[in-house]
């Protein structure tokens, strides 16, 4: 009978002689690790593959995604195209974007659900003709309504995405199929949006042309004679005949303009945020492996993304030094508002139309010059505070930023060129043309150039801690920006009201043009808020030096 000892160092013995017969044969030790090597190799080779592969299919998606709603804008017969959805499980301590930042994709993405809900009602008021009961319209918006919210709670909930990086392909083709199926639906809204303002908008000024006993202009009458405006005008006919009732379509034709570009600002920020984890995806699988999870290490490779811990995503504020600046915007964001209802109520009047017009533009410009004006003082108070090196190059917020900013460029550009190009002497409106559009752009360009700079800036000494320099006018700012995002929510989404450009442009360009830059100029004041509210709390919080700020 053998005692346990013995059999213990034997069973020692056994495991070490793999390791002695490489270390005495140099030989087979190298061949053993080549052959590691090899299979290395052979792994990383696969992740790459998989990592272009799941590209070229959001790639393919996308195109789809392109050609579907624009083959269904111009055809002559409607085609049924399906509305792909789809949800991912989610992760830990990993967070994209601050609080108010998520909060605002909530908003957005509950405006999206709530116009999906009443398309879906609408398809209940579809008679039972051959033509007109077509499943697929209840469907579509519930299909809608269900990636909505799955989306919105996987990117809400991200860290219990990092458990997934077990099956990579899986996560990478899911994460890249929830970016297209976002660009498809963002493109899709787009499309439907602007065919249907461009219909509404030659109806009417072909109504007011008669009203007025007036003639058309040469490009006006080619458009209404055109195959595309024809094809446009038999499909609203035919959905107008198709409805046994009148309830669903004036609640949808009166909250579309609101509820619609909802779609389109979730669509576009879901999109840049899942671009990220797909992004950041290959990392967290590459820490794991090497076992490098610290804090340190996940800061430095992610990229755009802020990683809060549970106690550093706490809340706290202190609002010293902040009572000036919050009344001054209180009292701009009033005067809007009664801007904007004079706007409304007066626009409807052909007498006071032009009054409309020129009040809520000028009152626009004034909100740029204030802007403007208040974010040069604020960089030169900023200017003492101390700058730290972070230790991401871009911010998720920067990036939105940057991206949406490029929207205010192209929309307020191309008034300019079309006040100059028309003149002064045509059109209504006058020097206010040029004035407000250039006004937006420089005040766009400042606010930029102060929220990049102040992103970066902590208070250090106990004298800024006490003044908080600059406080008072990102305060203002913060506010300024929920004033300009309602201006062009509730009237500058609508092409009709720059009647000048679309006499110069034409019915079919402008509304274009409307329709792919205003969701951009709208998301660029919301990303501007959420930017001046992180600078607010930020750079003037007290911190112990010990404490890690997650923004540094």
């Amino acid at each position: 009978m053998d005692h346990p000892q013995n059999s213990n160092r034997i069973e020692r013995l056994h495991q070490s002689l793999p390791t002695l017969e490489l270390e005495i044969n140099p030989d087979l030790r190298q061949a053993s690790e080549s052959g590691q090597n090899f299979k290395q190799n052979y792994r990383n080779g696969d992740d790459v593959l998989t990592f272009i592969v799941s590209a070229f299919y959001a790639k393919l998606i996308v195109i789809l995604g392109i050609a579907l709603p624009v083959t269904d804008a111009i055809a002559t017969r409607r085609t049924a195209d399906s509305d792909p959805s789809y949800g991912i499980k989610k992760n830990q301590h990993v967070r994209y974007g601050s609080f108010y930042f998520r909060m605002g994709v909530t908003g957005f993405g509950i405006g999206s659900v709530i116009y999906s809900g009443l398309q879906f009602g609408q398809y209940f008021e579809l008679s039972s003709q051959k033509d007109c009961d077509n499943v697929l319209k209840a469907v579509k918006p519930l299909l809608r309504i269900i990636f909505a919210l799955m989306q919105m709670l996987f990117i809400f909930s991200y860290s219990n995405f990092l458990d997934m990086q077990r099956s990579k392909i899986i996560a990478r083709f899911g994460l890249m199929h929830m970016i297209a199926t976002n660009v498809c639906e963002w493109l899709f809204v787009l499309i439907e949006e602007t065919q249907h303002d461009i219909y509404k908008s030659a109806k009417k000024r072909q109504d007011n042309a008669a009203r007025d006993n007036v003639s058309l202009s040469e490009m006006d009458f080619k458009f209404l004679n055109s195959t595309t405006f024809t094809i446009t005008k038999q499909m609203y006919e035919h959905k107008v005949n198709c409805l046994q009732s009148n309830i669903m379509e004036p609640i949808l034709i009166k909250s579309e303009p609101y509820l619609a570009p909802c779609t389109v600002e979730y669509s576009l920020l879901c999109a840049v945020i899942l671009g990220l984890m797909w992004k950041n995806a290959q990392y967290y699988e590459n820490t794991d492996t090497r076992g490098n999870n610290s804090p340190e290490a996940e800061e430095k490779q992610s990229g755009c993304n802020v990683i809060y811990s549970s106690r550093q995503s706490q809340f706290s504020v202190d609002c010293a030094q902040a009572h000036k600046g919050l009344f001054t915007g209180i009292l701009v964001l009033a005067v809007t508002v009664i801007s904007l209802i004079m706007f409304f109520e007066l626009v409807g009047y052909k007498e006071y139309q032009d009054i409309a017009i020129l009040q809520v533009n000028a009152w626009e410009a004034v909100l740029f010059g204030m802007g403007t004006v208040a974010a040069v003082f604020c960089i030169a108070a900023l200017r003492d505070i101390g700058f730290h090196q972070m230790k991401r190059a871009l911010e998720l917020e920067h990036l939105l930023l940057l991206v949406t900013q490029c929207g205010v460029f192209m929309y307020f550009l191309f008034q300019i060129i079309g006040a100059v190009l028309m003149g002064l002497n045509k059109g209504k409106g006058g020097i206010m043309r040029i004035i407000t559009p250039l006004s937006a752009l420089i005040q766009s360009s400042c606010q930029t150039v102060l929220v990049l700079d102040a992103w970066r800036r902590r208070c250090s000494t106990a004298t800024q801690m006490r003044l908080k320099p600059g406080r008072q006018l990102i305060t203002f700012l913060l506010v300024a920006n929920i004033a300009l995002w309602m201006v062009n929510r509730l009237k500058n989404n609508r092409s009709v009201s720059h009647p000048n450009q679309m006499d110069f442009y034409g019915v079919l360009a402008w509304n274009i043009i409307t329709h792919v830059t205003m969701p951009l100029v709208v998301s660029y004041r919301f990303m501007s808020s959420v930017c001046f509210y992180e600078v607010w709390k930020h750079v003037y919080k007290t911190r112990p030096v010990n404490e890690k700020d997650p923004n540094l």
